[in-house]
């Protein structure tokens, strides 16, 4: 039972290995993308101008970033410059550089959203000059490709590198006897002279365009609500055959090249799209752009939208500082009417301290009448000294204006109050 039970189990580790690597090598095939050297192959003399394009091909999945180092002999080939004229690098993280001593080329860069995803995207162009005869090769020695997926994968499969033949400058000897006098005597024709001619052999890997098209697509304003409109154009030396656009799911739908280049999606929903272009050129190569893109609210329901987004927000501040300014007349009244009480209250007793005030000038006067009186009365019995006739007209006085002062003095306060 051990042996029968111990037999199963390995069974089934050897399923689940089984299944894990083919799971594993379906992921990196999926995210399969390459560093190419185009052209592979050809033939090439000493002197001549030798073009070496490096190239990302990565049909499937979306690319933002390469970096690579590509190596060539010193003693066959020369660097004499580097393009970087139509690449699908946007940002150069390092800028193209090459050294003839060391026979090295690096390069960096991003390519910003949506990516690259496509079979020859030009990264840049090589220009070498042929030094000596004999088998070449330029290849990559590192290199890495990060998927356009927010985590950086790097997905680099596969470096192609080109190999090619330079051979020596080809003389060609061509003979040509003298000519013979017209009286038919035959001169002497060992006698031959020579011209060299130097020929330069052409061959069909120099004539093949194996770069995608130059290609790109441009969203433009739409007159229709609910549907987008795209600008494109494209260019290759071979010229461009048709151009390809899938929206999202849908059907692919072939455009000739006739030069409108102008193209309207139909009615779509709201809410997010993808549309998929590819450029395809007269001998096949294709260049594919991804563009993300939004169809929004028909004009009036936007306008509604922002009418009603522009009443809530007017309302959350108007609605606060109305409450205030109620919040503040409601302070005001109570507080106004504490200071009417108040002078209601300055008032009752402003009278009566006036009462009182009156009431005590009242005895003051009287008292001072009585003594005024008493001085008259003695006045018709004698003869008033010159002191009381001072006093008495004194006090007559004092007391006069000091009613007036007192009465003065008690509107002030009650204009004060009022």
């Amino acid at each position: 039972m051990d042996l029968v039970y111990n037999i199963r189990m390995s069974r089934r580790s050897w399923i689940s290995v089984t299944l894990l690597f083919f799971s594993l090598i379906s992921v990196n095939l999926a995210l399969a993308a390459n560093l190419k050297l185009s052209p592979t192959g050809g033939y090439y003399q000493v002197g001549d101008n030798v073009t070496v394009t490096a190239q990302i091909v990565s049909p499937e999945e979306s690319t933002n970033a390469i970096y690579g180092v590509i190596n060539f002999p010193t003693n066959k080939l020369q660097v004499t410059s580097i393009s970087k004229t139509g690449s699908v690098v946007n940002l150069w993280v390092q800028e193209p550089t090459y050294s003839n001593s060391t026979g090295q080329i690096t390069f960096e860069g991003a390519i910003l959203n949506p990516g690259f995803t496509g079979e020859a995207g030009r990264i840049i162009t090589i220009n070498f000059k042929a030094k000596n005869a004999g088998q070449v090769s330029v290849s990559f020695s590192d290199g890495s490709i990060l998927a356009n997926d927010g985590q950086g994968t790097n997905i680099l499969k596969k470096l192609t590198p080109s190999s090619f033949t330079i051979a020596a400058k080809e003389a060609i000897e061509k003979i040509e006897p003298l000519t013979t006098e017209e009286t038919g005597e035959k001169k002497d024709t060992s006698t031959k002279k020579t011209k060299t001619i130097t020929t330069t052999t052409i061959t069909e890997a120099d004539s093949v365009d194996n770069l995608g098209p130059s290609f790109e697509i441009n969203r433009i304003e739409s007159l229709v609500p609910n549907r987008a409109s795209f600008v494109f154009s494209g260019s290759d030396s071979s010229g461009i055959s048709y151009y390809e656009f899938q929206l999202d799911n849908a059907a692919v739908l072939k455009v000739a090249d006739d030069g409108t280049n102008i193209y309207n999606t139909p009615a779509l929903s709201v809410g997010d799209h993808i549309l998929l272009a590819t450029a395809i050129d007269k001998v096949g190569n294709r260049t594919k752009r991804q563009l993300n893109f939004a169809i929004s609210l028909p004009i009036a329901n936007s306008l509604w939208v922002d009418w009603g987004g522009t009443i809530i927000t007017v309302l959350s501040i108007a609605v606060p500082i109305i409450a205030l300014i109620i919040a503040l007349i409601i302070i005001l009244m109570l507080g106004g009417g504490k200071v009417l009480d108040l002078k209601r209250k300055l008032r009752r007793e402003v009278r009566e301290v006036e009462d009182k005030m009156h009431e005590a000038f009242d005895l003051i006067r009287d008292d001072l009448q009585t003594q005024v009186a008493a001085i008259e009365k003695a006045k018709t019995k004698r003869k008033l000294t010159t002191l009381e006739k001072k006093l008495f007209k004194t006090i007559k006085g004092d007391l006069t204006e000091t009613e007036k002062y007192l009465k003065r003095e008690i509107q002030d306060i009650e204009k004060e109050i009022n």
